[in-house]
């Protein structure tokens, strides 16, 4: 049998599933709809074989956001009401190994209060984009920086905080061998370059003619950019801030991330806005965001900008490993694919 772990929004149970052959796989091809008979079916549920481990993170209104992967293999995570974040031992038995209330009030004592929305990690670092709001093009965010091995080191910077600046932040790539990091603008137009090198650190905004959602980098160091409010990605060189490519797209890229030499987006003809919602087998799951309508996944060469392929799927988010790009693609609200 294979044991699987992962962090849920909401509530601590067992869920199981149903593995025909008993060969410790679920295989996602043997469904109804597909002409498989009922004996054969194997699903996601909570009949037997395959145990799931399921971590509430703080109350129900804490809301988990940033979720990241340390050198170590440690799972960090970080509630974006509930200003705290925790980090995990993944192995089994699943543990908790820490975790810290990032406010003035916590103890320690932080200067801030901490809205996590997402999370990067580079070398003895992970790095949180703290955004308390992006209703205006004046917002406020902040990079929150965490020392991998003791919580109690951290420190940040202030990111916009003034008319035409690059707004709140959004999503966040840190760049290994530095103490930087790169986050997308989005209550505004642009990118900030993050300098934790620099005393004291610096956050600059970098133009970019849209909104900005996620942020990646390529194997030569250059910087991509989803241009979620103009149906672009943006290929940026990080010494000069110049924009070097400009690769239009079908739909809004709200995703982004790199493989093979392909800088890969998913992209969203429009957004939802997604209340509380019985999901599969009755679990009760909130998905801020979700994509509506139409929605592609295309992929571009690192190198020239140009396009290389494209597949006509509605993506809520996308990850990579070994040439091989991974889709939690929507199929209804929350996302079941």
């Amino acid at each position: 049998h294979r044991w699987c772990s992962f962090l849920a929004s909401w509530r601590g149970v067992i869920d199981t599933s149903h593995d025909a052959d008993n060969d410790g796989i679920i295989d996602p091809y043997k469904y109804s709809v597909l002409g498989t008979p009922e004996a054969d079916l194997e699903y996601y549920g909570q009949d037997d074989e395959c145990i799931i481990t399921t971590i509430p993170l703080g109350a129900l209104s804490d809301i988990p956001r940033a979720v990241a992967v340390d050198r170590n293999g440690k799972i960090w995570a970080a509630t974006w009401n509930g200003h705290r974040v925790y980090r995990f031992n993944p192995n089994d038995p699943v543990s908790l190994e820490a975790s810290r209330l990032f406010t003035p009030a916590g103890s320690p004592s932080f200067p801030i209060m901490g809205y996590f929305y997402s999370a990067a990690t580079a070398d003895d670092y992970i790095y949180f984009t703290s955004n308390p709001g992006w209703s205006n093009m004046s917002g406020t965010g902040y990079i929150i920086r965490v020392n991998i091995e003791d919580m109690t080191q951290a420190d940040y910077v202030q990111c916009g905080g003034g008319t035409g600046t690059c707004g709140s932040v959004y999503g966040i790539v840190a760049i290994p061998g530095t103490h930087q990091a790169w986050a997308g603008g989005y209550s505004g137009t642009g990118v900030y370059k993050v300098d934790f090198d620099a005393f004291p650190a610096t956050c600059t905004c970098v133009a970019v003619p849209s909104q900005v959602t996620a942020v990646t980098y390529d194997l030569n160091g250059k910087i991509w950019a989803a241009g979620y409010s103009t149906g672009n990605v943006y290929r940026i060189n990080p010494t000069t801030n110049v924009i070097e490519a400009t690769c239009p797209t079908k739909y809004a890229p709200h995703r982004l991330v790199l493989t093979g030499g392909c800088v890969v987006a998913a992209c969203w003809e429009k957004k939802d806005f997604s209340n509380w919602k019985d999901g599969f087998e009755g679990d009760a799951i909130r998905a801020v965001w979700w994509p509506a309508g139409e929605g592609s996944v295309e992929a571009f060469d690192a190198e020239t900008g140009k396009p290389k392929w494209t597949l006509p799927l509605t993506a809520l988010t996308v990850v990579a490993s070994e040439d091989t790009v991974y889709l939690l693609t929507h199929k209804g609200n929350p996302p079941t694919e």
